[in-house]
């Protein structure tokens, strides 16, 4: 039996690729990592013996699903992310409070990453998953990695002092700010959305910071031609080109959607130096399956932005006909029938 781990009801790839299941004969099992954060559960360990029992909300009394003979794919995982504790009734200042509710917010959050990450770990025990558990990547490693293996990148700083900001800004014409890590996003109580994005960041933006800031991330604004999303699976790649660069919306980061005039993308292949670099990143990151974002520029290099473990790729597989869903499914099957 293969099983999906995946972050909710809602994630419409996975649905799909189980639908290609179910249609070739295969009983996936499904679970969600935010029911071990929004459900009761257990998890029962033996003296001597590595043998894991899960109760999740009274229905899993047995180790079945989560049997590390089981074929994995691990598709999202949703991590410990509740609300701040309210002191409100508490006698403590109001300043005090919010240090108390912050506090405790991270050490609960601390308490959940660590089980996070040993469920993560005795899921992906065995060699028939796609990924070894939730592989995070570390984006300055993986530009350090792509720089090595002679892959384009672009020009970087990282600072807190608004002086290095405007020099890099003075140096390079046009720069852009990003996260470090990975995208912010807020969601509030009426269900509005709030994404940090890819910015361009002018001189009069910086003469409103003050001389420290916050350690950021820029980079140099590379004029493209396109942008190219590739989605890869062991050992084979599929891109789409982006064409944002004619949107004003869009140009800095296509992920800011126009849905009155969405961007044109069509397949792309790509020269075999480049899949060859990329193979060689991909396989140091030991990713079986991921989604690498680059820029085709306008002096015809083929620069490296980030690669995601867990990128979507229905944007990807529709819109270029590659059926990645029901390549999936055959892999997760072809796993299943080698164990």
């Amino acid at each position: 039996m293969s099983v999906i781990i995946t972050h909710s009801d809602n994630d419409i790839s996975t649905d799909e690729v189980m639908a290609w299941l179910y249609y070739k004969g295969n009983s996936p099992k499904r679970i969600k990592g935010d029911d071990f954060r929004t459900k009761p559960f257990s998890v029962i360990l033996k003296s001597g013996k590595r043998n894991v029992k899960t109760s999740l909300n009274g229905k899993l009394e047995n180790n079945s699903e989560t049997n590390p003979d089981n074929a994995f794919w691990f598709r999202r995982w949703f991590d410990f992310s509740g609300n701040i504790t309210d002191f409100a009734n508490s006698e403590l200042d109001s300043h005090e409070k919010l240090k108390l509710a912050v506090i405790t917010h991270h050490h609960l959050r601390q308490e959940r990453l660590t089980l996070d990450d040993w469920l993560h770990s005795y899921l992906s025990s065995k060699e028939m998953s796609l990924n070894k558990g939730f592989i995070e990547v570390n984006k300055l490693q993986v530009l350090d990695l792509a720089d090595n293996l002679n892959l384009h990148i672009p020009d970087t700083l990282i600072t807190n002092d608004r002086q290095e900001v405007k020099q890099f800004l003075n140096e390079k014409g046009r720069i852009i700010t990003k996260p470090i890590s990975d995208a912010f996003l807020y969601i509030d109580n009426k269900n509005g959305s709030y994404v940090s994005y890819t910015e361009e960041v002018t001189e009069d933006a910086i003469d409103l910071l003050p001389e420290k800031i916050g350690t950021s991330l820029f980079q140099e604004l590379i004029e493209k031609q396109f942008e190219l999303r590739i989605f890869y699976l062991d050992g084979s790649f599929y891109p789409m080109t982006i064409f944002s660069q004619k949107n004003s919306q869009t140009k800095i980061d296509f992920r800011q959607y126009d849905k009155v005039k969405p961007n044109r993308s069509t397949p792309f292949k790509l020269p075999y130096e480049v899949e060859e670099k990329l193979q060689c990143l991909l396989d140091e990151l030991k990713l079986k399956t991921a989604s690498v974002d680059m820029i085709y520029t306008k002096d015809n290099r083929y620069v490296f932005l980030e690669v995601n473990p867990v990128g979507q790729f229905g944007m990807v597989s529709k819109p270029c006909n590659y059926h990645l869903e029901e390549k999936i499914a055959d892999h997760i099957i072809s796993m299943d029938k080698s164990i």
